[in-house]
């Protein structure tokens, strides 16, 4: 009961008419800024897998050869996702992956060594850094992505194979 005397006894707002009222409410909105919605986030990933024996998929009849197996010791995944730049690295180490003959292909007895194939990788690192700027743009606006700078090393690797081995 107090609310509605007070309305009647303010004479500034009685005596508004209805369609301004709505207008400055809008406009009070339109000021009220909340800044949570445009907080900065950021966000760190580690991933590391160990240990990891696979087969390679594929139509293993007797026609075909065994399916390929992949060992890997250790598969590293880091992402750190910040409002100005991205890092990525993605480490494995060290990658062997085995193949096997046609079991209907004969070898002379002096090539039996050559059975079995592989490919070996004992290191792969890889980097990635990608910028973002928010220069000239309003809060709405996604940061925009102006470079990426991307390192890649390769260490040592070895193959054995005969076509045999690498039918698919």
């Amino acid at each position: 009961m107090n609310q509605t005397l007070l309305k009647k006894e303010n004479p500034a707002e009685v005596s508004q008419p209805e369609e301004s009222k709505s207008s400055s409410l809008v406009e009070d909105k339109k000021s009220e800024f909340d800044c949570r919605k445009y907080r900065q986030f950021a966000v760190t990933v580690y991933l590391d897998i160990q240990n990891v024996l696979g087969h390679l998929l594929k139509d293993c009849t007797e026609q075909y050869p065994p399916c390929p197996t992949v060992a890997l010791d250790r598969l590293i995944f880091e992402m750190k996702k910040r409002y100005s730049e991205t890092q990525l690295q993605v480490v494995v180490s060290p990658l062997i992956l085995t193949t096997s003959d046609d079991p209907n292909h004969q070898r002379l007895s002096a090539h039996q060594h050559l059975h079995t194939g592989f490919l070996m990788l004992s290191g792969l690192q890889m980097r990635g850094d990608a910028m973002f700027s928010a220069e000239e743009r309003s809060l709405d606006e996604e940061t925009l992505e102006y470079a990426w700078l991307v390192e890649s090393q390769l260490a040592h690797s070895a193959a054995n194979s005969q076509p045999h081995s690498c039918r698919i």
